[in-house]
């Protein structure tokens, strides 16, 4: 669903009936995939809270955003189209502020809460090497959002970015690389203290605790990686 009207209306029609089918006793937790149309519908206090008192109502609440697809993810034509805007324009940065924000409310008190996004760019879209340096500085600026959202409202949420097959963050190993040489640098680790007051000997843990990877085991076996060794080196 593009829309927050066609999110409303797949939530009544399919996510209700499968909580009341597995937990009708429980609480049940959902992962919505917001394109920019539907946050930006959320991007209100009213119609956000408005939102929050129908999932509620319906018992459910809303842990992880899928921030990956900014729009028009059931086109007739998607393929690389997927991945824009990337990291390297600022829509991207305003749109998963705007993700952040909505999952700050809709979070529950207790619970993790994530927003997988774009694994940099199409790798073909790639602009050299400032570019990475471009896309490493838009992502902390999203954890500085996410640590204020932690202070103020006592929610815990994390950016991961998810590696998919022709991407600029391809494998696990490309992942790591990145984390290694630009967000978790000297120079992620200095940005980070001056854009969100975080003290210097805590930012390279504030930044492991707000930022990392959603493993899909399915790009994962595409790319003839073993799931279960790539978590091993993610863990390490």
């Amino acid at each position: 669903g593009e829309t927050l009207l066609a999110v409303r209306a797949l939530l009544q029609r399919h996510v209700v009936a499968v909580k009341q089918a597995v937990a009708p006793e429980q609480a049940f937790g959902v992962g919505l995939r917001l394109a920019a149309a539907a946050a930006d519908s959320l991007d209100d206090a009213a119609e956000l809270a408005r939102f929050k008192s129908e999932l509620e109502a319906d018992g459910l609440y809303c842990f992880t955003l899928n921030g990956f697809p900014y729009g028009a993810f059931h086109a007739t034509r998607v393929k690389e189209r997927v991945y824009l805007p990337d990291w390297q324009a600022p829509e991207r940065l305003r749109y998963t502020q705007v993700l952040a924000r909505v999952l700050g409310e809709l979070l529950p008190l207790g619970v993790n809460g994530s927003i997988s996004t774009v694994p940099g760019c199409f790798k073909p879209n790639l602009n050299g090497p400032e570019s990475e340096r471009v896309m490493a500085a838009a992502m902390i600026d999203v954890v500085a959002m996410l640590v204020d959202i932690a202070r103020g409202r006592g929610r815990h949420i994390a950016l991961a970015l998810e590696p998919e097959p022709e991407c600029f963050l391809e494998t696990t190993d490309d992942a790591l690389k990145f984390f290694e040489a630009h967000l978790f640098s000297r120079e992620a680790r200095q940005r980070l203290v001056d854009v969100a007051d975080v003290e210097p000997a805590d930012a390279e843990r504030t930044l492991r605790r707000h930022i990392g990877v959603c493993l899909d085991t399915c790009h994962a076996s595409v790319e003839f990686e073993s799931p279960l060794e790539a978590w091993r080196k993610l863990q390490a």
